[in-house]
């Protein structure tokens, strides 16, 4: 069995919430009731993270300047074409296609929240990625151990944070890269995914020349790997309880396992 993780700002904090609540032996009850889940598989089997969610969010895109690796070299994404060669986890594969969209906001308004672009900086995940600050959608997974994480659930306020600079820009411009299959390419130095797509509408400024070539109908595209994301808040509730309980016993999701070691990783570079 794992050692239990070095508690954390985050686990102090709600465990002091669950204390001052109940007192320290409902957490206790609380850690045995959740023992059974470092039995499980798949966390996304217990219903906290489908794998794959036809009604999900919207597509997951890259920032304007974002320097996607080729087989000639780096190039940024709205350079990129059909047929451009990028490589992605499992070897070269060609580009189908890059959609594009801009958002403007009149100065008196402010962006809608989940519209601000996360900026995951230098070296944030370690000591080799990103290998420049990288800027993405909020709901772009990006591959960590093995599983999709959207990038939102790591930001710490820190070494990845949302990016302040767009925040007060009033245009923000996204980028997708799709391939024949959903994979994961490496944007600037960092393995994140291309577009899938998940049953949505697309609103991509060129959709009109998507269409002419490839059609208005599209199936969800399998995942390449397990995606994990809390829905609703009765799951971000759970993750609050394995959260806790992992005071005594490491029963950690995926998300917070990356979250705490990033986390962690951020503050020893601060120190």
């Amino acid at each position: 069995m794992n050692r239990p993780p070095p508690t954390s700002p985050a686990r102090r904090h709600f465990m002091g919430i669950i204390a001052a609540g109940a007192g320290r032996l409902s957490t206790i009850v609380i850690a045995s009731s959740l023992l059974a889940v470092t039995k499980t598989k798949h966390a996304d089997a217990m219903g906290l993270f489908p794998r794959d969610d036809p009604n999900g969010p919207s597509p997951h895109c890259f920032a304007r300047g974002t320097l996607i690796r080729t087989t000639d070299g780096e190039a940024p994404v709205e350079d990129l074409a059909i047929g451009t060669m990028v490589m992605t986890t499992n070897g070269a594969r060609p580009i189908k296609w890059v959609g594009r969209q801009v958002m403007q906001r009149n100065e008196s308004a402010s962006w809608h929240p989940s519209v601000v672009p996360v900026r995951v900086s230098r070296f944030a995940i370690d000591d080799q990625t990103p290998q420049r600050d990288l800027h993405l959608s909020q709901e772009h997974c990006l591959l960590i151990d093995g599983v999709l994480i959207p990038v939102k659930y790591l930001v710490n306020g820190h070494s990845i944070a949302f990016d302040d600079d767009a925040s007060m820009s009033e245009t923000i411009e996204y980028f997708c890269v799709e391939l024949e299959t959903h994979e994961a390419v490496f944007a600037e130095g960092t393995a994140a995914e291309t577009f899938r797509h998940w049953g949505g509408r697309l609103a991509w400024d060129n959709l009109d020349d998507y269409q002419d070539l490839y059609g208005t109908e599209h199936e969800v595209t399998p995942a390449f790997a397990p995606i994990y994301r809390y829905t609703g808040g009765r799951a971000e509730a759970r993750g609050l309880l394995r959260l806790a309980a992992s005071r005594f016993v490491d029963v950690r999701d995926p998300i917070q396992v990356a979250y705490d070691r990033i986390a962690a990783r951020a503050m020893a570079m601060a120190a």
